[in-house]
């Protein structure tokens, strides 16, 4: 029979928060946003082959650990901003304004 291990304070120090420490000459990295909505959306064949050319030029070019859904999140986040500064004159509403 196999002897369990334990664990110094159980699951609650598993989940707890750590503070990490970055060698010298390297930077920490942020915690990411967590993102639990989930939600279909609709591309084209030529955008989703376009986001796929840019997810891998971004991780190959500038070394980022990047995925899809954080590209089309920056850019959600990018038409927002523009949006709210520009509004009429936002690049959404010259999209679609007939």
């Amino acid at each position: 029979m196999s002897k369990r291990v334990s664990m110094r304070g159980g699951l609650d120090a598993m989940f707890e928060p750590t503070v990490a420490e970055a060698p010298a000459g390297h930077a920490v990295v942020e915690p990411v946003e967590i993102h639990d909505q989930r939600a279909t959306f609709y591309f084209s064949g030529d955008q989703l082959m376009a986001l796929e050319v840019l997810m891998l030029k971004l991780r190959t070019e500038y070394r980022l650990k990047i995925g899809k859904s954080e590209i089309v999140r920056a850019a959600f986040d990018a038409l927002m901003a523009d949006f709210e500064a520009k509004g009429a004159d936002s690049i959404i509403v010259g999209r679609y304004r007939p």
